[in-house]
């Protein structure tokens, strides 16, 4: 399977252009992708399924100023510095990315009240700034893992009592390092696009809970849920940032139990 497609840069780059008035005019972003797969069935609840992947970015916006030699907007996310002006002036469309990996997962069906889904990846998330060779991206955690398996219970013709859990396990995404040093580190994080990105996050582990009642009826039927997610209360990583009036940098974790309680129709 093949495909070619486009987006829009990030509406970061536009709206600062207007802040600028700068008749900068940034290309969409391409990317050509090639999937391979195959399919197994072993029986009507079972069936195997393994995918190759390659996706080749072009039009990526980097910096020209060897300053920044290491910026990319593949890796752009909640990073970016509005208050760096050299930066913008010098942002171009020459910016290269390249993605591959394997994905192999096989499910069971509902089976004497049973039903299971396992998930594997393996991959890489590699960019090209200015003058240099591919190197790990943002993203390039290198490895993801899914388990989920839940059981099910007919209480009655019409109601369906159902428990699951699932677990999630991912690499460590990268990030650059801090700058500390410059004038306006004191407002603002400033991150170091001069080099890679050489920090490390640790890998995020996250186990979900769900138990849920369904009512059936011949036109609709109705879904009562009650989900925990990360019932463990697992502290992963989330973002780093410069405190200025403690003078260092600060490591936020992302939210620990989320409960959610959930009613649907379904017609």
């Amino acid at each position: 399977n093949y495909g070619l497609y486009s987006q829009q840069q990030s509406a970061n780059y536009y709206l600062i252009a207007n802040t600028f008035k700068d008749s900068k005019n940034f290309k969409v972003q391409t990317s050509n992708q090639l999937v391979v797969s195959y399919k197994h069935k072993f029986t009507n609840q079972s069936k195997f399924k393994a995918e190759m992947y390659y996706i080749n970015i072009a039009n990526a916006i980097i910096s020209q100023n060897p300053a920044y030699a290491y910026y990319s907007s593949l890796n752009e996310s909640d990073n970016f510095n509005r208050l760096d002006n050299s930066l913008f002036e010098s942002l171009t469309n020459k910016g290269q990315g390249m993605n591959y990996g394997i994905e192999l997962s096989y499910q069971k069906l509902l089976d004497k009240g049973w039903f299971y889904n396992v998930n594997a990846t393996v991959y890489k998330s590699l960019y090209k700034a200015l003058e240099t060779d591919f190197v790990e991206g943002k993203f390039d955690g290198n490895y993801i893992a899914n388990f989920m398996i839940g059981k099910e219970w007919n209480r009655s013709k019409s109601r369906i009592l159902g428990i699951n859990t699932r677990l999630v396990y991912v690499g460590g995404y990268n990030d650059y390092q801090i700058n500390t040093q410059l004038p306006y580190s004191i407002i603002s994080t400033v991150f170091d696009y001069g080099n890679p990105l050489s920090y490390k996050y640790k890998d995020y582990f996250r186990p979900d809970f769900r138990i849920y009642l369904k009512k059936s009826r011949t036109k609709y039927s109705r879904t009562i849920s009650i989900d925990l997610q990360n019932f463990a209360g697992i502290k992963n990583e989330g973002f780093r940032y410069f405190e200025p009036i403690a003078g260092k940098i600060v490591v936020k974790n992302q939210l620990g139990i989320i409960p959610m309680f959930n009613y649907r129709w379904e017609f």
